[in-house]
């Protein structure tokens, strides 16, 4: 088996189009794919457990290329497929961006979860990753395309307002268990997602090939909000749906409601005659 300075070049040259098309798609990748990928591809075969090694490195060539210290490690995005987060490698170089951000390590593996969720957001948010791709020298002037989300680095945050906790633990519970969603457990969660029409969906959930809208509703919820929460489940989904037809995206949609109490009669009536999935955490919490 040959070294690992010795697979670098020839393992980066096939890992990393892999990461910016991930980049410019908005889609995680597993090691797993990572790794079937590269041997698919007649490349060097090493351990699962020395990708992490790989993607260091390749951390270490972006930050030679002068990326900025605010952008995120790209390998971020390279998850584990039961925790949908990365290897603990990754630390020395989370910890570099969190101290460019004026933060610091999480104390909670909940707070943790968070920290990844949003730093894998900015990075997918992200618009000068083939800039920095190519002149770190890891793909072609021709590879990469241009992105048309927002150009902006994001801040990792750390909790919020505006919303009761049972809203926010349920909404929080759903994207740790998304294959309750009949999701992959690798799916990458955005909280609050605003669409065109400046709608606003509690969760969405990403993976390849599809995605899902969750609507949420707190154990505390009226009769007459929980009715709501069915048909803005269903409006979602249909917005979601325009949306990616107007991208030419192929995408498949669906969408829940997850609900932290009973169904009152008449939401019971209105999502079975409409057929909006709905969840039901009788505890108010999963």
């Amino acid at each position: 088996m040959v070294t690992l300075a010795e697979a670098y070049p020839k393992i980066v040259r096939l890992i990393a189009p892999v990461l910016l098309d991930r980049c410019q798609s908005g889609d995680l990748v597993t090691y797993g794919e990572l790794k079937s990928h590269v041997e698919r591809s007649d490349g060097p075969v090493i351990f699962s457990t020395d990708y992490g090694w790989i993607l260091g490195e390749l951390n270490r060539d972006l930050q030679r290329a002068r990326l900025p210290d605010r952008v995120p490690p790209v390998s971020a995005i390279v998850v584990a497929a039961d925790t949908n987060i990365p290897s603990g490698g990754i630390r020395t170089f989370v910890e570099r961006y969190l101290s460019a951000v004026g933060r610091r390590w999480p104390r909670t593996a909940h707070t943790e979860r968070m920290m990844y969720w949003d730093m894998q957001k900015a990075i997918l948010e992200y618009s000068r990753w083939p800039e920095f791709f190519r002149r770190a020298g890891l793909v072609g002037e021709n590879d990469g395309r241009p992105i048309k989300r927002r150009g902006r680095v994001v801040d990792i945050e750390f909790g919020g307002g505006g919303e009761s906790e049972d809203h926010r633990g349920l909404k929080e519970d759903a994207a740790s268990r998304p294959s309750m969603f009949r999701m992959p457990k690798y799916s990458r969660p955005e909280f609050e997602y605003r669409l065109r029409s400046q709608d606003c969906v509690d969760l969405v959930l990403w993976a390849p090939g599809r995605i899902c809208a969750v609507e949420v509703r707190g154990k505390n919820a009226s009769d007459a909000d929980v009715v709501k929460g069915v048909y803005q489940t269903l409006k979602y989904k249909a917005l979601c749906e325009a949306e990616l037809l107007v991208d030419a995206d192929h995408r498949t949609v669906s969408a829940f409601l997850l609900v932290g109490r009973e169904l009152p009669t008449d939401a019971r009536v209105a999502a079975k005659r409409l057929a909006v999935n709905v969840k039901i955490a009788r505890s108010g919490r999963l």
